[in-house]
């Protein structure tokens, strides 16, 4: 197999723009070098590339050549111009030849390599590593598994070294595994397009050009379009490419938007705050480009476009949609089908997107296609009929197995024949892929068409296992409609129908009712039954196996949910509705799961009325109500929460079951969140009761945890840390990691709130370890900036500043702006005990402007008060105690700063103190912040 080596010269543009004038000259002799050393080593020249080489080695030493082409190049004086640093890429694979030129996907892919190294440097891919020796002296660099801008398969990238080579160390490869980024694998080369990727990627180093939309029908190609500009341009994105599909989308609300981001973006919501503000916050820095595929269904909700660009500086968007979004500021690219030849006798016919596209599409079915005279002639006809549309060519192109390329367009002009007589409303591009599909499906045997029915039961991709357990359809027959390109295997192994072919093929299946119901039914048994033993799993096990594998079957799981509550099939939703619930809960989606049982509710009564009152539907329909107000509760909803909780109440048996006692906990956490502290004691103890009954070790570990919250808070600490000491030993016992590391920074606060900072700091440094193991972002965060109070308390200044930073940098990742407020006061109180107050001051400034957007005024209270401690250690003592007596009156501060402020004042003279006092009495809160900001 050839080996393909590629180079050219990095920066030429910049020498050529600086050193015009002797440019030609050091390019002759850099041209002269290179040929004489490929020769030299039995390699051929196939062409120059501007500034480099592309060489072909069927034989010989691509090594040897590469290293001493960098050692011959480094020894030559290059006068003016300083060094001339040249990057090399090999590799291997298969390609095409045609007259004196090579092509294909390993072509591209070298190139692709070349992209992203650096000057001086030489790299290589696995498959050249296997086939090639080594230059004496010489040794590989294992540069690790990089995912490269055509987004093919992840690549195993090594780089040649050698004592004699001046540059050894580089930096990072400039691949998209540098960047954060979430594009998927494509399990096909990208194709054509070359004049779209370079107009639109002119339009992103616009900074005008912030919207980009990509419009175009169905099937154009606009999602790989997308795609690729994303991974063409991923070195503009500091912080990263996010592909964000929308297509299954069911809510069309602002906040589903927003939670769909944010979840493509691996962000974690942080508190109760409207979740479009965390995550405009979490924008607010960073530098992304969010690709928002399928926006159709969603122009509704535009404006939170238009809202991100304009609190978020540096975010652009690459959108795809059938229609225009007509927003201010955005840039409308019109997608047309690809490039075709419309003759012959072209001298490029070989290189239109089209011809590339159904010869890579053919070659699936027919490997050894050579395209003859006729078979030109007819392709020039076939793109005409489709309008160069991908989706169309893929299909045509999966014919070649059973009839020519005249054939195929023979049949299809009788298909559009017969589709302009009949749908005369259709627009004619639409009629176009139609006919595509009717022809399809004539070629289909009985059993394919059977098969291609059933399988648009799936509303999402599918698993292998899912469709053998769902319709009996085994592997020979997937693979037989991936080869008619019907079907498309991802890299995660599971398959997928393009929406468009679903759509038919649903229009097939719903023709046999009973076919269609007895699937239906089967495929939400198997969602349920697969999303119980997740649920189960989860909670024997405490790993993210759950939320992983519901994500990637929540498409399929809410068709299955919406089906059971449809046709009564009340077991399979109880699983279902009971799996999303925690699913959504462990996201913190709880306005999405708030919606999602609420549509069930209202199914229900629809069907039933306002109360079912048979079994087991009214079953079904307490836990409804349950799981609705237990989200309210989560959304700070009290009162409706009370109410539909109630409701359910009312609809129980008279008997204590475990339906009753989880109303019960939910109501004891309504009357935690609200401050009635007896009723929550009352409830929890009668819960813990009943659990302890039953034997529920889980229950009864989470239970505890409530009661101890409440000591706590009471500040009863000795009988908080007996609580949590129980259910930390029942969560040890279980195997709870998350619990485990919850428990030990809640008993860690009880040490810190009782003066024992040893064994303060050893339980946080533990729930930190664990934290750590599981990822858990937000909870680290926590634990850190707790660890920090201690070590300041200690003394340990430096370290708890470093403690303080990374809680800091996990906050304002996640967005997390009162913690972020939180953390920078404590990293000011810090800086101010060391005396580095230009550092302080910068602090309490940054916190104090956040705290301008926020409704947070406890949190207001205490940066006051640290400003004011501060304004101590700066002399200014009279300012400092105003703001004092401000805290000792407010309310807000609460009872133990108010007793600690008000020691502080009585250590100033009294007549200090009544002025102060006098002042204070005048002032709000507003005015307390403009004068600490006139004074930091």
């Amino acid at each position: 197999m050839p080996i393909f080596f590629l180079s050219d010269i990095e920066k030429s543009t910049e020498k050529w723009e600086k050193y015009r004038d002797i440019m030609g000259q050091i390019l002759s002799r850099h041209d002269a070098i290179l040929t004489e050393l490929i020769s030299r080593h039995a390699g051929r020249v196939i062409k120059h590339t501007g500034d480099g080489f592309f060489a072909v080695f069927d034989s010989g030493d691509p090594l040897l050549c590469a290293l001493e082409i960098q050692k011959r190049l480094a020894r030559e004086d290059w006068g003016q111009i300083g060094d001339l640093r040249v990057r090399i890429a090999l590799n291997t694979g298969e390609a095409e030849q045609r007259a004196d030129d090579y092509f294909g996907p390993a072509i591209n892919r070298t190139a692709r390599l070349l992209a992203a190294a650096w000057g001086g440097q030489i790299l290589l891919t696995d498959a050249v590593k296997s086939n090639c020796n080594l230059p004496e002296g010489a040794d590989l660099i294992d540069l690790g598994i990089h995912f490269l801008p055509d987004l093919g398969e992840p690549l195993s990238i090594y780089q040649l070294n050698h004592p004699d080579l001046p540059i050894s160390e580089f930096p990072a490869l400039r691949t998209l595994s540098g960047r954060p980024h979430n594009l998927p694998a494509q399990p096909t080369e990208f194709i054509g397009r070359d004049k779209e990727i370079k107009e639109i990627s002119a339009w992103l180093r616009d900074p005008a050009h912030r919207l980009i939309n990509i419009v175009g029908p169905g099937g154009i190609g606009k999602t790989r379009l997308a795609l690729q500009v994303g991974a063409t341009n991923f070195d503009q994105f500091n912080h990263g490419v996010f592909f964000i599909p929308l297509e299954k989308l069911t809510f069309g609300s602002i906040q589903f938007l927003v939670f769909t981001i944010a979840d493509a973006l691996n962000f974690t919501f942080y508190s109760r705050e409207d979740p479009k503000l965390q995550l405009i916050n979490y924008l607010h820095e960073k530098q992304m480009l969010l690709i928002m595929d399928n926006f159709e269904h969603l122009v509704g909700e535009a404006e939170l476009l238009s809202d991100i660009i304009l609190q978020a500086p540096k975010i652009k968007f690459v959108i795809t949609s059938r229609e225009r979004l007509r927003l201010k500021g955005e840039y409308v690219y019109e997608l047309e089908g690809l490039e075709y030849p419309d003759r012959t006798d072209d001298p490029d016919f070989d290189d239109y997107g089209a011809v590339r596209l159904f010869v890579q599409s053919s070659r699936n079915v027919q490997p050894d296609l050579a395209l003859t005279a006729e078979d030109r002639k007819a392709l020039v006809r076939l793109f005409k009929l489709v309008a160069g549309v991908p989706l169309c060519i893929e299909l045509a192109a999966s014919w070649m197995r059973t009839v020519t390329c005249p054939e195929i367009v023979q049949e299809l002009e009788k298909s559009m024949d017969f589709l302009d007589s009949t749908v005369q409303d259709l627009p004619k591009r639409h009629r176009n892929l139609r006919a595509v599909f009717e022809y399809s499906w004539v070629l289909l045997t009985e059993r394919e068409k059977a098969v291609f029915r059933k399988l648009s039961v799936f509303s999402a991709a599918f698993t292998r296992d899912a469709t053998q357990k769902i319709s009996g359809i085994g592997l020979a027959d997937i693979a037989a409609m991936v080869d008619k390109s019907l079907l498309r295997r991802r890299p995660d192994s599971r398959y997928e129908m393009y929406p468009l072919l679903r759509q038919y093929a649903e229009e097939k299946f719903t023709q046999d009712p009973n076919e269609y119901k007895f699937l239906m039914d089967r495929h939400a048994s198997y969602y349920a039954i697969r999303f119980k033993e997740l649920d189960e799993q989860y909670f024997r096990d405490y790993d993210d196996t759950f939320l992983k594998s519901l994500a990637e079957d929540a498409d399929n799981g809410r068709q299955a949910l919406t089906w059971s509550t449809e046709q009564d099939l009340v077991a399979e939703a109880k699983f279902l509705l009971n799996a999303f619930y925690d699913y959504y809960e462990m996201k913190g989606w709880f306005l999405e799961a708030e919606r999602l049982i609420a549509g069930i509710q209202e199914k229900l009564q629809i069907k039933y009325g306002m109360e079912p009152v048979d079994e087991p539907h009214r079953s079904f329909y307490v836990m409804v109500l349950r799981l609705r107000g237990a989200m309210l509760r989560n959304l700070s909803q009290y009162d409706q929460a009370r109410t539909y909780l109630e409701k359910a109440q009312r609809l129980l048996p008279g008997s204590e079951t475990g339906d009753s006692m989880s109303i019960l906990t939910e109501l004891g956490m309504i009357a935690y969140r609200t401050g009635d502290y007896g009723q929550a004691r009352e409830l929890f103890q009668k819960v813990m009761k009943y659990w302890e009954d039953i034997g529920n070790a889980r229950k009864i570990a989470l239970v505890l945890n409530n009661l101890g919250n409440i000591f706590f808070d009471t500040q009863v600490y000795d009988e908080a840390l007996e609580l949590y000491e129980k259910s930390l030993k029942i969560r040890r016992e279980l195997g709870d990691k998350r619990g485990i590391a919850a428990i030990l920074n809640n008993m860690g606060s009880v040490y810190y709130s009782t003066d024992k900072p040893d064994k303060s700091e050893d339980h946080h440094r533990q729930s930190i370890e664990i934290r750590q193991a599981i990822n858990d972002r937000y909870g680290l965060s926590t634990c850190y900036n707790n660890l920090g109070l201690v070590l300041n308390n200690q003394e340990k200044y430096e370290e708890a500043i470093d403690f303080y930073s990374q809680a800091l940098a996990i906050k304002r990742e996640m967005g997390d702006m009162w913690g972020v407020c939180n953390t920078l006061v404590n990293i000011g109180s810090v800086y101010g005990d060391i005396k580095k107050n230009g550092e302080a001051r910068n602090c309490f400034r940054e916190a104090l402007q956040i705290l301008s957007g926020l409704n947070a005024q406890p949190l207001l209270i205490h940066t006051v008060n640290r400003c004011a401690e501060f304004f101590m250690s700066e002399d200014k003592k009279p300012l400092a105690l105003e703001i004092f007596t401000f805290v000792a009156g407010s309310p807000v501060a609460g009872e133990k700063r108010r007793a600690i402020v008000r020691k502080t004042i009585a250590e100033f003279p009294a007549a200090e103190a009544e002025i102060a006092a006098k002042k204070a009495a005048n002032m709000s809160i507003d005015d307390i912040v403009r004068e600490i900001k006139k004074n930091l």
